[in-house]
């Protein structure tokens, strides 16, 4: 993400990803402990499903964003080079080539 980044603002980049892990940190856990009580009776599993899960969308959700930015990069790879048509140039006849050759 630093290459992805200006200079500049990578700072505040890397400050709101471990902001967000933070907050992250904050709900979920109690949002899992809630889950694993309410569900101690019914399957004592559960909660690691509910972690399986999670951990699904994330890994589709990073499958998806590498298409997207390989796609992309791709793209610009693309849009910077210059393709130059065929243009049929007159021919000299080889004895006009040596002629002026040695007139230099």
């Amino acid at each position: 993400m630093s290459r992805m980044a200006p200079k500049d603002s990578q700072g505040s980049l890397f400050t709101s990803l471990t902001l967000a892990d933070h907050v992250a940190g904050l709900i979920l856990s109690p949002s899992f402990a809630f889950i694993y009580e309410a569900t101690m009776n019914f399957m004592r599993g559960f909660i690691y499903l509910v972690f399986a899960s999670t951990h699904l969308v994330a890994f589709v959700l990073l499958i998806l964003f590498a298409c997207l930015t390989y796609k992309h990069n791709r793209r610009i790879e693309h849009e910077d080079t210059v393709t130059i048509q065929d243009k049929e140039w007159p021919q000299q006849s080889s004895q006009s080539n040596l002629a002026q050759s040695t007139e230099m």
